[in-house]
């Protein structure tokens, strides 16, 4: 008897977590719910959304847009004038969202619901569409609890703020302003167009990736992901400084003019055309790979688990020490070789002023090539 009811019992959680498995199935397909890092699965409504409110803002006097959307996918487009507008779609009854203004500020905010978007609800079918003035020049605030935010206009805006918990953020176009800050929990962003931004750039997710092919001014650029990886691979980026960090997934930059950098992954490697600044490189599990390193200031490259390959210009001055605990060095440049094992070198090129450069790895090789 007691084998007859742990079979039961036993078929029952089977049929469970296979009914779990199709929801995260259908979620994948239609709703992203458990999106891969870079295909954040925006989709422009369709199925049966209804439009369920539409309601105007004069911005003359705003200078502050701040929208608290719940489990609405956002959509902002640029439009001619002084009016702005916003459309709630769903597919079902919903409570409307309502459109609150004071002292030069205006807050949307989508009610909460008993609805509960998993399996076959798309989230961008409950959608929230906003046009504002592209001339509007003031600081944005957006959030999301469950649902994506896409960025469709080309804007100047003051301090911008996008934060989602589950869910992509996408900017389509260029976009300049003062600060920006982009932070996901579960989800990637991807930039398709320039940023031109004053003072801080800050992208942080937590599970996902961060793609940006793309130009980049700013005062300082800081990227940060947990789980997944970072892909700027034929970005221009021109900043005074540079913070990246993954702790599982790589460093892929493209070109990189910089005062002060700082890249570390934990587990992932790390790959950089052409690097220019001072600083650090660092990786706990992985190579590094430094296409043209042009140091402006002492640089110094680790990895504890991985090789090391660095182009240095032929007119650079420089010193440099490697060393390698289970490896060789190779090198275009002359080296005084410590022992037999050709495993601890030194050496110096160019004359006057120079840099340090330090390469350092516990396992692995390390190449030094003239660029």
């Amino acid at each position: 008897m007691k084998k007859v009811v742990l079979s039961i019992c036993l078929a029952v959680t089977a049929l469970a977590a296979a009914g779990v498995i199709i929801v995260m199935v259908m979620g994948i397909n239609g709703y992203a719910l458990f999106d891969t890092p870079f295909n954040i699965n925006f989709q422009s409504g369709g199925g049966n959304s209804v439009l369920v409110k539409e309601e105007s803002l004069n911005m003359s006097e705003i200078q502050k847009l701040s929208l608290t959307a719940g489990s609405y996918g956002v959509y902002v487009s640029a439009v001619d004038g002084n009016t702005a507008s916003v459309r709630q779609y769903s597919t079902h009854d919903e409570e409307e969202f309502v459109l609150s203004k004071t002292d030069g500020a205006a807050h949307i905010n989508m009610r909460p619901n008993n609805t509960i978007n998993i399996g076959i609800f798309l989230w961008s079918m409950r959608r929230v569409e906003i046009d504002i003035p592209r001339d509007w020049m003031g600081s944005v605030d957006f959030g999301a609890s469950s649902g994506g935010i896409r960025i469709q206009g080309e804007f100047k805006w003051e301090d911008v703020s996008l934060q989602v918990s589950s869910g992509g953020i996408e900017l389509q176009k260029p976009l300049a302003a003062k600060s920006l800050s982009l932070q996901t929990t579960s989800g990637g962003i991807k930039i398709q167009d320039a940023l031109d931004v004053e003072g801080h750039i800050r992208a942080k997710t937590s599970s996902g990736g961060i793609r940006a092919n793309v130009t980049v001014n700013a005062e300082s650029l800081d990227v940060s992901v947990t789980s997944g990886g970072v892909r700027m691979d034929d970005a221009v980026i021109r900043v005074n400084s540079l913070n990246a960090s993954t702790s599982s997934g790589g460093l892929t930059f493209g070109g990189v003019s910089t005062g002060r950098f700082d890249m570390k992954v934990t587990s992932g490697s790390i790959k950089v055309r052409e690097l220019a600044g001072y600083g650090d490189v660092s990786c706990g599990s992985g190579g590094i790979k430094i296409d043209t390193l042009r140091a402006e200031g002492d640089v110094s490259v680790r990895a504890t688990s991985g090789g090391i390959r660095v182009g240095l210009p032929g007119d650079l001055s420089f010193s440099v020490d490697a060393k390698t605990s289970s490896g060789s060095i190779k090198s275009d440049f002359s080296l005084n070789y410590k022992g037999n094992r050709r495993n601890d070198a030194s050496g110096s090129n160019g004359g006057g002023s120079s840099v340090n450069i330090g390469l350092k790895t516990s396992s692995g090789g390390i190449t030094i090539s003239k660029v």
